[in-house]
């Protein structure tokens, strides 16, 4: 005999897919809705990549060198989330954008910002190519530009459009005999996030002739949690910067045992010297500071 329309919805085999469909459901709602702010400086060995996110929204800036940075966003986004609103390239060198393509081929993006002037190696112009074939939409940032998710708001503070028109021709010479495609960091976005009363000072790789234009700029950039410029070379990261950003946290995201020996001896003493509550990827793996606007709360994924 034919089981009834009863039967067959309450039979354990029924039930067992129910118990999993609607615990999926409650996972990804609760992943969805948190209330906190998360930026996530993903452990990606020597290079960058911040992942942020507030509800639904998620913005990555920078990507590693490698597709390291997708277990990174695999560990911090929602199960079925398959899309990144803002995927942020702040230039185009190697141990920032040597992930993106892995991250471009997994999720669907919104929107790829950029100064959109780039280096001709071959990685930056491959990524170019893959952005064009999929016709991902592309936004152009300099000085100035906003971009603002719910509450979430990114203040480019640098670098300005003069400035990158200033070197946009690579095969030039720039300051101090270098040619302007080593100069890649010079015009390294850095943004200024805002989240109610918190504030981040994200910076690339940042050094110091840049950090005194963007103070010279009068460019507001005191911030609670400073992302340290360019791994915590010894070209960046100035005390001047520092006592005008006083910052309570700062996150250097840099490979272990490294070859360019980062972070500087400098650096490290003059933070410790200012009493900044200092997580480094190389010694403590991927560092995630959640915010609700006013209090923060550090959690360390350990190696």
């Amino acid at each position: 005999m034919e089981k009834s329309f009863i039967a067959r919805i309450i039979n354990p085999k029924t039930i067992s897919l129910w118990v999993i469909f609607l615990l999926f459901s409650f996972i990804y709602a609760r992943g969805n809705t948190s209330p906190l702010l998360g930026i996530t400086i993903c452990d990606v060995g020597q290079g960058d990549a911040i992942f942020i996110r507030y509800l639904q929204t998620e913005i990555l800036i920078d990507a590693g060198s490698s597709s390291k940075v997708l277990a990174c966003l695999s560990r911090n986004m929602p199960l079925f989330d398959t899309t990144i609103e803002y995927v942020i390239e702040t230039h185009d060198d190697r141990d920032h954008i040597g992930g993106m393509e892995s991250v471009l081929k997994k999720y669907k993006v919104n929107q790829y910002v950029s100064t959109e002037v780039h280096k001709s190696t071959e990685i930056s112009k491959r990524l170019q190519d893959f952005i064009s074939t999929h016709n991902i939409p592309r936004k152009r940032a300099v000085q100035g530009t906003i971009i603002q998710e719910n509450e979430v708001v990114l203040h480019t503070l640098w670098p300005p459009q003069e400035y990158i028109q200033k070197y946009d021709f690579p095969e030039e010479n720039g300051q101090n005999g270098k040619s302007n495609r080593d100069r890649s960091n010079a015009r390294s976005l850095v943004f200024r996030l805002e989240f109610g009363g918190f504030s981040a000072l994200l910076t690339g790789d940042l050094e110091i002739p840049e950090e005194n234009a963007i103070l010279s700029s009068g460019e507001t950039v005191r911030a609670a949690l400073l992302k340290i410029g360019h791994h915590g070379s010894n070209g960046s990261t100035s005390e001047v910067f520092l006592d005008a950003v006083r910052p309570m946290y700062a996150a250097i995201s840099v490979g272990k045992n490294n070859q360019y020996k980062h972070p500087s001896p400098r650096v490290m003493q003059l933070l410790e010297h200012l009493n900044i509550y200092v997580s480094r990827t190389d010694r403590d793996g991927e560092v995630t500071y959640q915010t609700d606007g006013q209090r923060v709360w550090v959690k360390r994924r350990m190696l």
